[in-house]
């Protein structure tokens, strides 16, 4: 179910300066989505974090979820870059990665990122991928906050980074700093982007998108 700005922001003045455009409710999770297009949106700290918290107090008063991510449009893949790499401008207001939401997940308004909102909307079929993926990690890392899912085969950690979450691309890309090394998982139209962020020492292994979108459609238990 999705609420467009116009339902939300005229029931609290708190929110009116908000530059989110609506708030998509999936059942098991609540993304309050922005829409930045092509360059970078305005971005107050403040009242983005006003803008999560009376979300996260609706959610509460509905009986349900009690946490909102957040979910940015962007109209492609390549503006990805721009965004990781934003310093917030001269001014430090326009968009740059920070802490106000746990999660930013980027979603470029192309046809082959139908998968990943069908990754973000359905958890059975997130879950799905994973169990998927994790067949590539022949040691897993059993920490509860590591960013890495384990080791591959030739002993390089691996990183699953198909969601596009920045956050954790961020926290990735500072680790691999560390490290020198890895292995990034994604899907094939964001390998090129991921690879510009990452650097030349990163290894990227692309699933194949029409394959995965396949693998989705087959089930719950298939």
């Amino acid at each position: 179910m999705y609420y467009g700005s116009l339902e939300y922001k005229e029931s609290a003045e708190a929110i009116k300066g908000s530059r989110a455009c609506g708030v998509l409710l999936t059942g098991d999770t609540a993304y309050v989505v922005y829409n930045t297009m092509a360059k970078r949106m305005k971005w107050a700290q403040k009242m983005e974090m006003a803008m999560r918290t009376w979300t996260e107090r609706m959610l509460l008063i509905g009986g349900g979820l009690r946490q909102a991510d957040s979910l940015i449009l962007g109209n492609t893949m390549d503006f990805l870059l721009e965004l990781l790499n934003s310093d917030g401008g001269v001014r430090k207001n326009l968009y740059q990665v920070d802490d106000v939401y746990e999660h930013y997940y980027y979603i470029p308004r192309t046809d082959n990122a139908k998968v990943q909102m069908e990754l973000l909307l359905t958890s059975w079929k997130r879950e799905k991928i994973k169990n998927l993926l994790a067949t590539l990690v022949k040691y897993p890392r059993r920490k509860q906050y590591a960013l890495s899912e384990g080791f591959d085969k030739d002993m390089q950690l691996i990183y699953f980074c198909h969601e596009l979450d920045m956050r954790h691309l961020c926290r990735i890309k500072q680790e691999i700093g560390w490290k020198q090394k890895g292995t990034i998982i994604c899907l094939d139209y964001q390998a090129n982007v991921l690879r510009a962020y990452f650097g030349e020492g990163v290894r990227v292994r692309e699933l194949n998108t029409d394959k995965i979108m396949e693998y989705l459609t087959k089930g719950r238990d298939e």
